[in-house]
């Protein structure tokens, strides 16, 4: 009963607090954060009718390649509609937040941060190695870690991996008597035999596969045989700006596939 009443005081006072502080905005800060409101719907709209755009380009393009087969037209709509779809959920997720943002934003504007000596506008997103960051407008960084550092295509057929000296076989962890493999095979890399991957992939190091929980700290072959610090290949990811000697990181609705040490070394150190 006691800790009810505490909770119920505690409710009650968070709410007085929100009301102070919405009484203490003047109306001309209002005016402010409606506008930047407005704004941000604004913004969802054009970007919302670029995802479209974008999609119907792509798809003239797949149907005007006359020498393409009819399965690869196939996959080529396929991956219009994939991009579509991503394009939609950032330009959602940007919205959300840019609403949520406008109480700062509209009242703060020339918040900045900092990150490994570059400099970031306030709402701006960026991919920091392997992690996923965004400057916010208190002018902290907040990052989380990407899974496989952005990575998602691990189809490699079995044949080239083999002719490239990898190792193609469903992962697997566990003891001998409880060992799980995964559902699918994956070219693997590294480790005790110092496994290669092809040509145009790379070897992704502490990856995760959700499939397959982690009851022993390493990964084994199909016999429970470990095989040391093993990695997984990965198709690279195609970024027309790489190779422009600038580490272009920054991550936009138009510009959703950052530049990173693994993807485009040529650009970005892994210091």
């Amino acid at each position: 009963m006691l800790k009810n009443k505490l909770t119920l005081v505690f409710i009650a006072f968070i709410l007085l607090v929100l009301t102070v502080s919405a009484l203490s905005l003047s109306s001309n800060d209002k005016a402010k954060i409606n506008i930047c409101k407005k704004d941000c719907a604004l913004s969802k709209k054009e970007s919302l009718n670029s995802c479209h755009e974008n999609y119907a380009q792509c798809l003239s393009i797949c149907s005007s390649q006359e020498n393409m087969s009819k399965t690869n037209k196939i996959l080529c709509s396929k991956s219009c509609k994939s991009k579509r779809k991503v394009c939609i959920k950032l330009t959602n997720e940007e919205y959300a937040q840019c609403i949520k943002d406008c109480p700062y934003k509209a009242l703060n504007t020339n918040v900045t941060c900092i990150k490994e000596n570059q400099t970031y506008n306030a709402g701006e997103k960026f991919q920091n190695k392997c992690g996923l960051c965004r400057c916010n407008y208190d002018g902290n960084v907040k990052c989380e870690k990407l899974p496989n550092c952005g990575f998602s295509n691990f189809t490699i057929s079995q044949n080239n991996c083999i002719d490239s000296n990898g190792l193609y076989q469903k992962l697997c962890n566990g003891p001998y008597f409880d060992l799980k493999c995964s559902s699918m095979n994956f070219c693997q890399c590294s480790g005790n035999n110092d496994y290669s991957c092809p040509s145009n992939t790379i070897c992704i190091k502490n990856f995760t596969i959700s499939d397959i929980p982690m009851t022993i700290p390493e990964w084994t072959d199909t016999s429970g045989n470990p095989l040391g610090d093993i990695g997984i290949c990965a198709n690279n990811q195609i970024i027309e700006s790489c190779g422009n000697s600038i580490c272009e990181n920054k991550i936009t609705i138009f510009n959703y596939i950052a530049e990173n040490y693994l993807n485009c070394p040529q650009d970005c150190d892994n210091s």
